[in-house]
């Protein structure tokens, strides 16, 4: 002490031990609240996945449901063309039917026309 001040302290070997036990028992807990921390997030990041699978999962099934529901929907659309194809088409059916039935009759009006006027050129060629 010369200069008058004291002397630097300079702490005992038992003090630093303990200081140096404080010091790892804090490290310790730190460790041990990171490694809790870190097991915290990968369970959360687990069911963060599995929300997420679940939902692409349900979002797919909407899609599905949804591209049947449209398919349905175009089927039934082309059920519906179809029925009125086939109603016209059996309309055309029955109007040629009908011309065919005209034309028959037609014929045999013909053929009565033809006998009758066969039976006027007799009837005119008798004495």
């Amino acid at each position: 002490m010369a200069s008058g001040r004291p002397d630097a302290y300079h702490p005992l070997p038992s003090e630093l031990r303990r200081e140096a036990e404080l010091d790892r028992a804090h490290a310790a807990q730190v460790r041990q609240r990171a490694i809790h921390d870190a097991e915290l997030l990968i369970a959360r990041a687990g069911d963060i996945a599995l929300q997420a699978e679940e939902e692409g999962r349900a979002a797919a099934a909407a899609t599905v449901a949804a591209a049947r529901h449209e398919a349905a929907r175009v089927l039934a659309d082309g059920m519906r063309h179809a029925d009125t194809a086939i109603a016209h088409a059996e309309d055309v059916v029955r109007a040629v039917a009908g011309v065919q039935q005209a034309l028959e009759d037609l014929r045999r009006v013909r053929a009565q026309l033809s006998a009758a006027i066969g039976d006027l050129h007799r009837v005119e060629r008798r004495p």
